[in-house]
């Protein structure tokens, strides 16, 4: 009588099952690699946003900020126009430098350059008249760049960091009622208050974000910050009025996205041509990350197909058991 051989009959299922593990092991692997560069993606375009959303926070904080300083300063200038040093602007001036740490430094020249008012009474008599701001604040309202102490640098106490005083500066013609000039009205903004208020948004980020106020010259303001940043096409996006996100590198830096936003300015502050960016690290989608993760989800697919595989053997078993007897 012919029939299948025992031993063939005993193979048929286990070389099925064997196919079957390989086709199922070889569809998880394309099944990973496109599930793993669709997840890549997705991971970029998540901090890509959530860098874009900070560099704007960043942005319209240090500009709002800004804006309340300088507001603030176009005020005083107002009362010291209708006043004499000792009377109630003097008080004033000195209560505004009391009641902010924004400010290291307020005060009033008169009309030839010779500082008659000042916070802490430091550069009382000083002849500042070389000075920008004073020079461009007998014009109008002015805004300086980030510069170093000059005059005041031996005045006030070493900083704890050790890094230079640094100020912003805000500067207004003080007239009389005449329309004449009378003096300029200077105020030191610290570097140190404007850098916690960028700083804000640093807690929501990622560990190794970086965030950096950038200026018209694509250097970073106030900090040593990445060289090359002049080429970045999110500065230049930023410069030209943009916002949003774009996948890059810095130099010397974690590959990563950046966030970017211009600082317009806001009500009386009409900007100094900063931008703010926001660097937020993403792992980079190297062959080795590739292959990592293939491992692990070719590791874990084999587990359950063997486990499902040795599920069959046995139940195959039973059945041939079951008709044997």
């Amino acid at each position: 009588m012919t029939g299948v051989p025992a031993a063939s009959a005993g193979i048929r299922p286990a070389s099925a099952f064997t196919v079957l593990l390989v086709a199922a092991l070889a569809g998880a692997a394309l099944h990973v690699a496109v599930a793993a560069a669709r997840w890549h993606e997705e991971r970029l375009a998540q901090a890509g946003v959530a860098a874009a959303a900070a560099a704007q926070v960043a942005a319209r904080s240090i500009d709002a900020d800004l804006a309340e300083r300088t507001d603030d300063v176009i005020a005083l200038g107002t009362v010291l126009a209708g006043d004499a040093p000792g009377h109630p602007g003097a008080a004033s001036l000195r209560s505004l430098a009391r009641g902010s740490a924004a400010y290291s430094w307020l005060g009033l020249a008169d009309a030839r350059g010779r500082v008659v008012l000042a916070s802490g009474d430091l550069l009382m008599d000083a002849d500042v008249s070389g000075r920008d701001w004073f020079r461009h604040g007998r014009e109008g309202l002015w805004h300086g760049q980030l510069h170093e102490a000059v005059l005041l640098a031996s005045l006030l106490p070493a900083r704890a960091d050790g890094e230079p005083w640094r100020f912003v500066d805000i500067a207004v013609p003080v007239r009389g009622t005449d329309g004449r000039l009378r003096g300029v009205l200077g105020a030191h903004l610290s570097w140190s208050w404007l850098q916690a208020r960028l700083e804000t948004v640093q807690p929501a980020l990622p560990a190794g974000s970086d965030v950096l106020l950038v200026g018209r010259d694509g250097q970073p303001v106030g900090v040593r910050g990445p060289t090359g940043l002049a080429s970045s096409p999110a500065l230049r996006a930023a410069q030209a009025g943009g916002a949003g996100w774009s996948r890059e590198d810095w130099p010397g830096a974690p590959a990563g996205v950046t966030g970017y936003a211009p600082n317009p300015g806001a009500g009386a502050y009409r900007g100094l041509g900063w931008v703010t960016l926001v660097r937020v690290p993403v792992e980079p989608w190297t062959p080795d990350t590739r292959l990592r993760l293939l491992r692990e989800a070719l590791a874990a697919t084999g587990a359950a197909v063997a486990l499902a595989a040795a599920a069959a053997l046995a139940l195959a078993a039973r059945q041939r058991t079951a008709r044997r007897g």
